[in-house]
């Protein structure tokens, strides 16, 4: 029988629409966070819409207004072309074509005509129809994306409460490389080993790094057998977030218990860092960055540059539409403007994730 009472599935429903009022929604969000039912619920709910993925359309501003004026529209041209259709056909039926040669040539260049309009109050309705369609799209992303992080998080608290309060780490000593992802050495040099342990002993199956909003985002899908073989991800296609940095020091940062963003949506900075330009390849060398005015303030590919989701250490996710948190820069080291890629956080309050 369920632990959850009606009231609390309701409130969970209010914090995943984010609808109701913020009491509801924070409400929601704290359930989520501490009852393990809960956040199965949220977790399954936002599966249930992944079918809102099967079509892909350009992405459109989030404009409450226009989108309520379009679907309004929309409606309205929707009936007028049945209507049209209809009396098409009618007068199809009630005045059949005389099959004589002086009305062939009428009757070619009427046909032509109505095909034309027929095709441009379709083409009017597809183009109306985009912008709802879009932001459906869009925002089951974000929901599917937030119950990834979830997923992480709970496995990461059932990792911790099984190692003795520690988190997932493999040893990287400050000023290691942490970028190396799909590096398969002996030597740790990514900074996604750490998380690369949670699949490997069979946490997560490795797919909830995908996130559904990311253009060549290729879920995990390899053997068991495979896994086994492997010190970290295949490939950066694979894990499309970034976290914070975890050498020694900071992994005894953390046993402090300090709230902190512990993964977000992929780091925009370090999208292409390296030779190649194009892939994160332990063979290239790191391209040195300094930050631009630009870089200071984008936000992930992940959605399409409108924001990030967080998850946070006590286990919850929300999507942030800055990249402020906690009133600190996630992206970004504290007073720091050039990167080689063994930057570190200058104290436990600097969010730093990466890559």
């Amino acid at each position: 029988m369920s632990d959850l009472s009606k009231e609390d599935k309701e409130v969970i429903l209010d914090f995943y629409f984010r609808c109701g009022t913020d009491e509801h929604i924070n409400r929601g969000r704290d359930l989520i966070a501490d009852h393990e039912e809960a956040a199965k619920l949220y977790a399954d709910l936002a599966d249930t819409l992944t079918n809102l993925d099967a079509v892909k359309y350009e992405p459109c501003p989030d404009n409450l207004a226009a989108l309520t004026v379009a679907r309004l529209k929309h409606a309205a041209v929707e009936t007028q072309a049945q209507q049209y259709l209809e009396n098409l056909l009618n007068e199809q039926s009630d005045n059949p074509p005389v099959s004589t040669k002086a009305t062939t040539n009428r009757t070619f260049w009427k046909s032509i005509t109505n095909t034309a309009a027929m095709a441009a109050m379709l083409a009017l309705v597809l183009f109306l129809g985009y912008p709802a369609v879009s932001n459906m799209r869009q925002n089951s992303w974000k929901q599917k994306c937030t119950a990834n992080l979830m997923k992480v998080g709970s496995a990461m608290a059932t990792y911790t409460a099984g190692n003795n309060g520690f988190l997932p780490s493999v040893s990287i000593k400050a000023g290691d490389p942490w970028w190396k992802i799909g590096d398969q050495g002996k030597q740790n040099q990514s900074n996604t080993r750490h998380i690369w342990l949670l699949v490997k002993n069979d946490y997560l199956n490795g797919t909830e790094f995908s996130c559904p909003g990311r253009e060549g985002s290729k879920p995990l899908d390899i053997t068991t057998k495979e896994i086994a073989a492997l010190n970290d991800f295949p490939s950066r296609n694979n894990v499309n977030y970034s976290l914070m940095i975890m050498c020694d020091e900071a992994v005894k940062r953390q046993r402090s218990g300090r709230l902190t963003a512990f993964m977000a949506d992929s780091n925009p900075i370090f999208e292409n860092i390296t030779t190649k330009g194009n892939s994160l390849d332990s063979s290239d060398e790191f391209t040195k960055i300094m930050l631009t005015r630009e870089m200071k303030s984008m936000m992930s590919r992940n959605h399409k540059g409108r924001g990030q989701n967080v998850l946070f250490s006590g286990g919850s996710a929300l999507f942030n539409n800055n990249r402020i948190v906690l009133n600190d820069d996630i992206f970004t080291v504290k007073g720091k403007d050039t990167y080689c890629g063994t930057e570190l956080p200058t104290d436990e309050n600097d969010i730093f994730l990466a890559p």
